[in-house]
């Protein structure tokens, strides 16, 4: 009689000393506590990457804020005209109407030095260029313009003030330009040449040029020479040239423009119009640090912003941003000195502070100026002060890290300074303070999905194939020394794929790319061929005697059909191409070609991921007990019926989780990815033409960016938004697997 299971096992334990019984559960409760630690750490190691890259990307989406800082009341109560502020928030440069300059310390209210600018009279008209040196040009009513450049020396660092000074660039001298006072003034300045218009009581404009000396920091003015009238009358109400000092800006009070090429000999009026579509009069300009874009406000609300663009073949200041619309309108602009953010003080008192890139509100605080008057800002945009009409100041502290960061600037078209539309743009650096960094992610994420696309285009193919043939058709024997050599592949370092892809495949690509174009067809041909060969002539023999080694047959007709096309490149070029295969690609199929593109990443990467992919599903194959393809094949089923209706369903989830694995390094790979594909953030779908992914992107910036910035933390992001992708991907992947266990399980 058999007894049931449990009293069999109870029969044998009865046998088995106390002791080795003991030590035998506790040995199993100690390796399922293992188990179990082993796997709960593995999921707390990944829950705490997740949230460290969380912690590091967080305040790029914090909002800004805004703190009142103790000032004392100025010893001199005045009111300016003119306000600018040191880097430390420490001292206070003002200029009133009559011409007195005062350097004012916030700590006690104190003046520290003052002057007189100028013997030419009231002022009547100022403007100012920021970059480089901070140069201001002042109007007098006697029609005299003079230059000041307002300069600080560094004292003693326990003192942490700066020593206020003043430079006349052109030694005190002023120039006078045309009849009666100076009405409006426009300037602009780079490291060698300096443009200044003015407008006079009689409504003529004068342009003026001026350049320097070789070896000299100090204008050279010759006004015989350098001064010409502008073709335009009327009042102006704001004078403003870009930084190319081509461009020239009037605007009047009823916000109408005049554009003039001021670079063109004689300067020429280009186009009129009005800003706002004749909808409001101007409340409020400003250019935009760098010189390129115009800030506009209207008296019905509307705060826009506009840079050159081609309408209709005719440059003109296009709107390309708007930022409020019908609101209280902004009766004050002030453009920080680098970067694109601004702030906006309305009829309410309301201070707004923006970012034009983002096209983001980033703050806005009521009751912020009850009563008129003027607002500067500390260099690096961390302070603010305001004076009001009575002469009171107030001190305030703005903490605004990381403004240039918005969804929309991360994912969405942005239209950037200088170029001709909308685009996804990853830039990061620049060659100066006043560059535009361009954030997107878009351009390195598709060229992540690019890289994998063209990776598993060529790995599963032939990572599946291989699997299928060595697991079911392949002879014992052989595959006892194929599969360990594939395998074996897979402990390539990456880095040296990588370097035999970048200065060995890539080449040979350019070179012989009308070979490459017809291989894939001459080699599928060749296997055909060689099918056809197998049945027709009559070698049962031979077959029955190579059961399961027919692989080795194909390997000398592969090689020579391949040597053939590398042969005959030239050749194949004259016949099929037209004698030039890239000329071929880019006129006929409108392809652009780079050396270093995805069809070589795809070989070189999918080099790598194949061999993870094919040991997997090879496995899985395998593993598919031998009584059920027997049973298939004794009902009369083909080899081939089997493989497709018995094997490969059982085998299912291991093949696809295979797959995904090659996916997710095929994603996350790094640096095959650095070396080969040129790494330029492009968002093509050209098999031919480079991109940039994620990883790559991360490993180039990471070492030379500075912790804590924006860009830092934006690699942070291309971090986390690669480890949701992955994450994504695995889940998506085991659930299907559990699906595919579930419906093929009872097979």
């Amino acid at each position: 009689m058999i007894k049931p299971k449990h009293e069999a096992a109870s029969a044998l334990d009865e046998h088995v000393p106390a002791n080795a019984f003991a030590l035998r559960q506790f040995r199993d409760r100690m390796t399922a506590v293992l188990l179990r630690t082993g796997g709960g750490s593995v999921l707390l190691a990944i829950l705490l990457i997740f949230l460290f890259l969380l912690y590091q990307v967080a305040p790029l989406f914090s909002r800004p804020s805004i703190e009142a800082v103790p000032v004392a009341a100025w010893a001199d109560k005045h009111t300016p005209i003119y306000l600018s502020l040191d880097h430390h928030a420490g001292l206070a440069f003002t200029l009133d109407q009559g011409g007195q300059y005062r350097f004012i310390t916030l700590d006690d209210g104190q003046q520290q030095r003052a002057g007189e600018i100028s013997a030419h009279g009231a002022i009547t008209a100022l403007a100012s260029a920021p970059k480089p040196g901070n140069l201001l040009a002042i109007g007098h009513d006697s029609g005299h313009i003079t230059l000041v450049s307002e300069g600080h020396t560094q004292l003693p660092a326990e003192k942490d003030l700066l020593t206020p000074g003043n430079e006349w660039p052109l030694d005190r001298m002023s120039v006078r330009l045309g009849e009666g006072a100076v009405r409006a003034l426009g300037l602009a300045q780079n490291d060698d040449t300096l443009s200044l218009v003015a407008q006079f009581d009689d409504q003529s404009y004068r342009l003026l040029r001026a350049g320097k000396s070789a070896g000299s920091d100090w204008w050279s003015l010759n006004q015989e020479s350098g001064v010409s009238a502008l073709p335009i009358t009327g009042r102006a109400e704001a004078i403003y040239i870009d930084v190319t000092q081509r461009w020239l800006i009037i605007l009047d009070a009823d916000a109408r423009f005049q554009l003039l090429d001021i670079a063109a000999s004689p300067p020429a009026r280009v186009e009129t119009g009005h800003l706002f579509q004749g909808q409001g009069r101007l409340s409020a300009s400003a250019i935009l640090s760098g010189g390129l874009s115009l800030l506009a406000a209207s008296d019905e609300g509307v705060l826009a912003q506009f840079f050159m663009a081609n309408e209709r073949g005719k440059a003109s200041p296009q709107a390309v941003r708007l930022f409020a619309g019908r609101g209280p309108p902004s009766r004050h602009i002030e453009p920080f000195s680098s970067g694109k953010t601004f702030l906006s003080v309305d009829e309410s008192g309301a201070l707004q502070l923006y970012h034009a890139t983002a096209q983001r509100q980033l703050l806005i605080k009521q009751g912020f100026a009850e009563t008129p008057g003027l607002v500067a800002l500390t260099p690096a945009g961390d302070h603010l002060l305001r004076v009001d009409s009575q002469g009171n100041p107030s001190l305030w502290r703005l903490h605004n890290p990381h403004p240039e960061v918005s969804w929309s600037a991360l994912w969405g078209k942005v239209w950037y300074e200088g170029y001709a539309e909308p685009a996804r743009v990853w830039q990061s650096s620049g060659y100066d303070a006043e560059f535009e960094p361009k954030f997107s992610l878009a351009p390195l994420a598709f060229g992540t999905l690019k890289a994998a696309f063209y990776t598993m285009v060529l790995a599963i193919p032939l990572a599946l194939g291989g699997a299928v043939y060595t697991a079911y058709f392949m002879a014992p024997a052989m595959r006892r020394k194929v599969k360990p050599m594939i395998e074996l592949m897979e402990a390539l370092p990456t880095v040296v794929l990588g370097f035999l892809a970048a200065l060995w495949l890539a080449p040979l690509f350019e070179a012989y790319l009308g070979a490459f174009l017809v291989l894939l067809p001459v080699l599928g041909a060749t296997v055909l061929l060689m099918a056809l060969l197998a049945r027709v002539l009559p070698v049962e023999r031979l077959q029955r005697s190579a059961q399961g080694w027919h692989s080795l047959l194909l390997i000398p007709p592969l090689l020579l059909a391949s040597w053939a096309c590398f042969s005959l490149n030239g050749r194949i070029e004259d016949v099929l191409f037209a004698g030039d295969a890239r000329a071929w690609v880019s006129l006929q199929l409108g392809l652009d070609f780079s050396q270093r593109n995805a069809i070589v990443l795809g070989i070189a990467l999918g080099m790598a991921v194949t061999p993870s992919i094919f040991s997997i599903a090879e496995d899985a194959i395998f593993s598919v007990p031998r009584h059920l393809s027997d049973g298939s094949l004794a009902l009369g089923a083909t080899p081939w019926q089997t493989l497709v209706g018995v094997v490969l369903p059982m085998a299912s989830p291991g093949v696809f989780s295979g797959v995904m694995i090659g996916l997710g390094r095929a994603v996350g790979e790094t640096m095959i990815m650095l070396m080969v594909t040129g790494n330029t953030p492009i968002m093509e779908i050209n098999p031919l033409e480079g991109l940039r992914s994620l990883s790559a992107s991360i490993a180039i910036e990471a070492p030379e960016v500075e912790p804590g910035a924006t860009h830092y933390r934006v690699l942070f992001l291309a971090a986390l938004v690669l480890f949701l992708f992955t994450f994504a991907v695995n889940t998506l992947a085991e659930l299907v697997r559990q699906r595919l266990r579930l419906r093929f399980g009872a097979l």
